[in-house]
């Protein structure tokens, strides 16, 4: 049977800088020695402009565009079982305006 996906507003802000470090401890720190692997070392940064010059990219700190791969801090997302697709407003916009056509 057919379930219908979920959709939500996705939003980067400060408040998931703590998140973003936890992530990135778990990526870069061995569990076993509690060593930081490639030279890391734990995020000190408390918003995410200044996580994205402490890691020296965006990539923790925005969510990826799965139809135009841009990387933005608001999307629509929307998941069914074990999925989630992230798509940007200007891509919402056009898909909002191929569906209007769609149903003239």
């Amino acid at each position: 049977m057919y379930e219908k996906p979920n959709f939500s507003i996705k939003i980067m802000t400060d408040s998931d800088v703590p998140a973003i470090a936890a992530r990135w401890e778990a990526q870069y720190k061995d569990k076993n020695s509690g060593e930081w692997k490639y030279g890391r070392k734990p995020l000190s940064s408390s918003t995410l402009d200044a996580v994205e010059i402490e890691i020296g990219n965006s990539s923790w700190t925005t969510i990826t565009c799965d139809a135009c791969g841009s990387y933005v801090r608001k999307a629509v997302q929307f998941s069914d079982y074990d999925t989630v697709q992230s798509i940007c407003a200007n891509c919402a916009s056009i898909i909002g305006a191929l569906g209007k056509a769609i149903n003239k």
